[in-house]
């Protein structure tokens, strides 16, 4: 159910021409798969991952613009309980450290910050 989501954590990830959105729900101490919430919930994040994907796009280019590296990923922890937002970014690239697939990496930083 929506309303016991502790966390929702996202990840935006952009290395050249290549990106993806990715999201799970923390909730009762508990990692949930997107398809495990309500179709409301899934519905609403993915209008919403959609809208930061465009964001994402326009500030690369802002970046570009100003000659400035482009972060490769933004990592974000929602708390919709506190309404507590965290967002951390990095640049390098994630497909070169030792072949690590975007999603092992993802699945990776979601259990390290459950519970926390």
């Amino acid at each position: 159910d929506i309303q016991n989501v502790e966390k929702v954590f996202v990840m935006l990830w952009k290395e050249k021409s290549v990106s993806s959105t990715m999201y799970s729900y923390q909730i009762s101490q508990s990692l949930v798969k997107k398809h495990k919430v309500s179709d409301y919930a899934t519905k609403m994040m993915s209008i919403t991952l959609d809208e930061l994907q465009l964001d994402l796009d326009k500030l690369e280019n802002l970046f570009i613009e100003n000659n400035r590296e482009f972060p490769t990923v933004f990592k974000l922890i929602y708390n919709p309980q506190s309404s507590n937002f965290n967002m951390n970014f990095e640049y390098e690239m994630i497909t070169e450290r030792n072949g690590e697939v975007i999603t092992s990496y993802f699945d990776s930083w979601v259990q390290e910050n459950i519970g926390n």
